[in-house]
């Protein structure tokens, strides 16, 4: 048995990641250099849940689910754990639907 006790869940080895609180100020500089300031990637597009998507392409939820596990379609957004669509992606999407 090992002489050091090691908790469930807990990374080990040269590629864990230290907290937050004990990174050294390079680490912590380059983190907080890679974020966007929220004016500079909002395009003032309404996001769409999957419910309206659906209403408005008239396909199923579930289809919707399906061409995103599939890689089709339109290229959600994630906020968190939720899943948007931004309005004018859903319609240029139905307009080159039209097109074609």
């Amino acid at each position: 048995m090992t002489s050091k006790a090691r908790t469930r869940g807990t990374p080990a080895g040269p590629h864990a990641r230290r907290p937050v609180s004990s990174r050294r100020p390079h680490e912590l500089q380059s983190h907080a250099s890679t974020k966007t300031a929220p004016s500079d990637s909002y395009t003032g597009d309404r996001l769409l849940d999957i419910n309206e998507v659906a209403e408005i392409l008239r396909v199923s939820v579930l289809t919707i689910y399906d061409w995103r596990y599939k890689g089709r379609g339109i290229a959600a957004v994630k906020l968190g754990r939720l899943l948007r669509w931004r309005e004018s992606d859903v319609r240029t999407y139905l307009a080159n639907l039209i097109a074609n």
